[in-house]
């Protein structure tokens, strides 16, 4: 009796580890999938609010209803990849440059600065100035 059922337990064993691991392992990918989509939809979602909040700003600035006085206005920067040809990557003020290529804005500062542009860094950040 003892032998059968040691028998039944083995191929048991043997057909879970067949049929049931191979699932388990796929649904444990599935789930790390999942939470890396979960979290770029997030990333996407904040990125489309600011996206439109700009675009707001910009109508309204188009409008002359913006309601800003020169003093309030902030200056607005170009930043360039300069391992990607100087490509333009993004301009805006610091801080929506910042948001937009995720890196802090202490960094973009540094960048900006005359010491911090004959650094190495992988962008250059130009000081464009006031919207009027």
């Amino acid at each position: 009796m003892l032998n059968l059922c040691d028998e039944l337990r083995k191929k048991l064993y043997l057909w879970s580890q067949e049929k049931f691991w191979p699932i388990l392992e796929e649904n444990k990918q599935l789930k790390e999938e999942n939470k890396q989509l979960k979290e770029d939809v997030k990333k996407y979602r904040n990125q489309a609010s600011r996206l439109r909040n700009k675009n707001n700003r910009l109508s309204e600035l188009l409008k002359g209803n913006s309601g800003l006085t020169i003093e309030e206005e902030k200056p607005i920067y170009a930043v360039y990849d300069l391992r990607k040809n100087e490509k333009l990557v993004a301009i805006g003020t610091i801080q929506e440059c910042s948001e937009l290529l995720g890196i802090s804005v202490g960094h973009l500062r540094l960048c900006a600065c005359p010491s911090g542009q004959k650094r190495n860094f992988k962008y250059k950040v130009v000081k464009l100035g006031k919207l009027d």
